[in-house]
């Protein structure tokens, strides 16, 4: 059986192959990676795996990655991810013309594939009375990032058929060691093991603390992954999410009470994202009556595993 994933080496691309390999003996396992600064080189978890460097939005390279791999399963999780990007034109022609050139080259090497696209939960914009939302709620997008994953579940299903089975996630907001600071978590985990070291002054730059999230762990998000990319039903789509409604200033507490550190919060005006959505909270009970997946991973716990990551990293 052989396995595309690509972004493999993101933050979930990192969780997923280990989880692959510890779920399938007898896997291939392929990745693209966007830079040369973004090859995973040879950990023990990657030992196993072949890469190719490819930028999605790139027709020919990504035909060149198909034709080698001949994948049974993709996993899409390569994009530019969401608040990291302004420029409207370069993020579509990676989230949606990345996306389009895949499934075109699946297309023409004509054997059954079996995809997964990895969309987002911000597709669904900002929940009215911060109610959970299900998979028939109404799109409202904030931002080029979500209006680019909405574009890329549309595109997509010009290209359902016998041979090319499309399932597609939304995950709400998921989080662990290994992410990059440019999310909320780590980016306040960052800065107490920063303060703990003495390396800086006992001050958190914050953002907008009242916006309400759904929070998982990434590796509950993996597991959701395989289970979908197994059973889900082509064409459907299916939320990723733990139901839980975690303010953000609830977030930093919980961190902080894992310090014996004092520390002062200040607001920080570049952190004020425009597209900031008031409340986003998601249901989980599509997947979870149709294939028994829910959350198993206690939120406590990722925090304080996403802490001591950045401990050990200072």
């Amino acid at each position: 059986m052989n396995i595309l994933i690509t972004g493999i080496a993101g933050f979930v691309g990192k969780y997923l192959v280990e989880y692959l390999l510890k779920r399938d003996k007898n896997v291939k396992i392929f990745g693209t990676y966007l830079a040369e600064k973004d090859s995973p080189g040879s950990s023990n978890n990657f030992s196993q795996v072949k890469f190719y460097q490819c930028d999605i939005s790139n027709r020919l390279e990504v035909d060149g990655v198909i034709r080698a791999s001949r994948p049974d399963y993709i996993y899409h999780l390569a994009a530019m991810s969401s608040g990291s990007e302004s420029d409207r034109k370069k993020v579509f022609n990676v989230n949606v013309g990345g996306t389009v050139n895949i499934l075109q080259s699946c297309k023409i090497i004509n054997k059954k594939i079996r995809i997964l696209l990895a969309s987002t939960s911000y597709i669904y914009g900002s929940s009215k009375n911060c109610l959970p939302f299900k998979e028939s709620d109404p799109e409202n997008p904030v931002g080029i990032y979500a209006e680019s994953k909405l574009a890329m579940e549309q595109r997509a299903e010009e290209f359902l058929s016998d041979k090319i089975e499309i399932v597609i996630s939304r995950a709400f907001n998921h989080t662990g060691p290994g992410q990059t600071e440019n999310f909320v978590v780590p980016a306040f985990a960052k800065q107490i093991a920063e303060i703990e070291k003495r390396i800086c002054e006992p001050i958190i730059k914050v953002g907008n603390l009242d916006a309400v999230r759904d929070f998982l762990d990434v590796r509950d998000v993996t597991r959701a992954y395989y289970v979908l990319i197994k059973k889900g039903e082509s064409g459907e789509i299916y939320n990723i999410a733990s139901g839980g409604k975690y303010r953000i200033r609830e977030i930093l507490d919980r961190l902080l009470s894992l310090s014996g550190e004092k520390i002062n919060i200040i607001k920080d005006r570049e952190r004020m994202r425009p597209s900031d959505i008031a409340c986003s909270v998601g249901s989980y009970e599509k997947i979870k009556k149709e294939f028994g997946w829910e959350p198993k991973i206690d939120f406590s716990e990722t925090l304080k595993l996403t802490l001591d990551y950045w401990r050990s990293k200072i």
